[in-house]
């Protein structure tokens, strides 16, 4: 039995295969993954040993700060409340 494979079929089929695909990813807009508009900040936290270190990065600008902490300490505002989260 031989079977026979119309080329031009094929290549229709993969040309509206992609067009569908493009159009579905033109439609899908913002990000599944993370819905609502996006912040100006990324935060990122690492742990070393007995030390936590802070980044943050204002990603409109591409400016960086750094802070670090040892876990001894209890890190405080400038009016004297505990730091849960940085203040922007």
């Amino acid at each position: 039995m031989k079977v026979q494979i119309d080329v031009k079929s094929i290549v229709i089929g993969l040309l509206i295969g992609v067009a569908v695909l493009l159009a579905l990813g033109a439609a899908g807009g913002e990000s599944r993954l993370a819905p609502g508009p996006a912040g100006t900040y990324q935060l990122e936290v690492i742990s070393i040993e007995n030390q936590v270190y802070y980044t943050r990065i204002n990603t409109a600008t591409g400016a960086v700060e750094t802070w670090k902490y040892d876990c001894e300490q209890i890190p405080f505002f400038s009016d004297g409340s505990i730091m849960r989260q940085p203040k922007f």
